[in-house]
């Protein structure tokens, strides 16, 4: 058998034997199953001196799989980034096969299931990608000044920007300083009927990615697990990571916005049925929700149209399309944010309309009692007045003004019912 198809053969044997052993969760098998095609790659890169045999092979595999692994970051960094071997690769000596198998695998490695951990104090360091594309991360939380000072002075980062990062009050941006992009990007959430808005502070570099946000942002570790999970995008560069992240915000602006459409149906159906003021506050609570959302999605919009263009060198002319996709993914949910406020605008227009017609309702109702008691008032009034002359000490007088005060109401509201004013 060739040695390469051997290679592969002996790979796809580790892979059935292995696999059972690393079954906390679909993404370690995932991950286990790229270590092995990584390992594949170095074995025929590096040219191991060690024969391409089943056995030789089998037992390189699980010495690299079996190796102590000190804590998640070094092992992923181990397993997604080429190493720099020595003249005397280590994966080719001569091992005791029984002292390999009686190793035990590392018990970190079940915990691989979320690929990110931030360290106590607020700072992330990971090389990603391979081959060219090996970039390094930075994820800040909450720095402290003196963090970010050291990474100014690292990376010569401008102090307009620094000054930008410390404040946390930017909209979305993209400014171009030559060597790196300093872009701000905003992440939404909604709990509670509440918009909260998250703001990520971004410096990109050619090789080089820094994140930096004062609150925790699971779309960062979903876009780490993204790309982690597919060998082939750690072909692309830190530009692609960053597009990740982006789509991931983007990706959880649509179970809001479904969901808010479906609170204004409910307020369309309550303003029509049984409107009350809390139904008018709550209108004016979405109508807040959607201008805040406005007020972040537009400028990431214009953000993402300026990075699918080929005005930033840093930008990969295959990232860029990516980016024109959040670009186009954008406008829809800015079309969305502007249906649902015009939504809200004929809601509150319906609700002043129904208030409206049920005062006037009220109003008509008041004026025929009103009107009603009108003339039976003034036949009490002029009756009951004492005088000598008065022709009411009659008994005919007497009956005719009794039988008016109930004919002259049911008069009236005959007349009214013909008329059709109730």
């Amino acid at each position: 058998m060739p040695p390469v198809r051997q290679t592969r053969s002996t790979i796809r044997f580790a892979v059935s034997s292995m696999i059972p052993l690393f079954s906390p969760g679909l993404v370690v098998q995932r991950e286990f199953r790229a270590t092995l095609r990584r390992v594949h790659k170095i074995l025929l890169y590096r040219r191991s001196r060690a024969p391409f045999g089943s056995h030789a092979v089998q037992t390189q595999l699980l010495r690299i799989i079996a190796a102590p692994t000190p804590s998640v970051n070094d092992f992923c960094g181990r397993l997604y980034h080429p190493i720099p071997f020595p003249s005397t690769c280590p994966f080719t000596r001569a091992h005791d096969t029984s002292t390999i198998f009686a190793m035990s695998l590392p018990k970190s490695l079940p915990e691989l299931a979320p690929p990110s951990e931030v360290n106590p104090n607020g700072t992330h360091i990971m090389e990603l990608g391979r081959g060219r594309r090996i970039f390094k991360w930075y994820e800040y939380l909450s720095p402290t000044s003196e963090q970010l000072d050291a990474l100014q002075q690292q990376y010569d980062l401008h102090p307009l920007a620094m000054e930008d990062v410390r404040t946390f009050d930017e909209r979305a941006k993209v400014i171009d300083f030559g060597t790196y992009l300093f872009i701000t990007v905003h992440s939404l959430t909604r709990h509670d009927g509440e918009m909260h808005d998250h703001e990520l502070e971004v410096f990109l570099g050619r090789n080089f990615l820094i994140t930096i946000h004062a609150e925790l942002l699971p779309e960062i570790d979903h876009a780490l697990r993204r790309f982690l999970g597919d060998a082939r995008r750690q072909d692309f560069g830190p530009d692609f990571f960053l597009y990740l992240i982006v789509d991931e915000m983007t990706n959880n602006l649509f179970p809001m916005l479904d969901k808010m459409d479906d609170e204004i149906d409910l307020v369309e159906e309550e303003t029509l049925s049984k409107a009350t003021p809390k139904t008018l506050n709550r209108i004016f609570q979405l109508k807040q929700e959607y201008i805040q959302m406005r007020r972040s999605v537009a400028p990431m919009r214009d953000v993402m149209n300026a990075l699918a263009g080929t005005r930033y060198g840093l930008i990969d002319s295959r990232t860029a399309l990516y980016y024109r996709d959040v670009y186009d993914r954008l406008s829809r949910v800015y079309e969305l944010i502007e249906t649902g406020r015009d939504l809200l605008g004929n809601a509150l227009d319906t609700y002043l309309s129904v208030q409206s017609n049920r005062l006037n309702d009220v109003t008509k109702t008041l004026t025929i009692i009103a009107t009603i008691f009108l003339p039976i008032s003034f036949i009490v009034g002029w009756g009951g007045m004492n005088f000598e002359l008065m022709p009411f000490r009659e008994s005919v007088a007497f009956w005719i003004v009794n039988i008016s005060l109930i004919a002259i109401p049911v008069g009236m509201l005959l007349y009214f019912k013909k008329r059709g004013w109730f």
